[in-house]
């Protein structure tokens, strides 16, 4: 302990840029989980989206009431409140009944 009360004494600025090196990599690391799903979109727009053959992929929730979703030609997850997972899942295998959707 009196090797580091020694150490602070001696290089003051040194521990502080250290102190805030540590404190960007944390905020960096934060904001890096929280950007994961960025935006929100209505279950009206992915409907649209679907139609279009524009999602790249969706994951639903283990209770079925959201999603997540990424669109084609994004890396951005967008998350949508679902009303209802069986009109949801029927919707989606009657676009996929249609083939108007090439990957699910």
């Amino acid at each position: 302990m009196e090797k580091i009360k020694e150490l602070i004494k001696k290089n003051p600025i040194i521990i502080g840029i250290i102190i805030v090196v540590i404190i960007v990599i944390i905020a960096l690391v934060i904001q890096t989980k929280n950007n994961n799903i960025t935006e929100t979109m209505t279950y009206s727009e992915l409907i649209t989206k679907i139609e279009t053959a524009s999602v790249e992929s969706i994951e639903l929730s283990a209770n079925g009431k959201e999603a997540i979703v990424i669109l084609k030609g994004s890396t951005n997850r967008k998350k949508v409140t679902i009303p209802s997972v069986d009109g949801f899942m029927e919707i989606v295998n009657e676009r996929l009944r249609e083939r108007k959707w090439y990957e699910f």
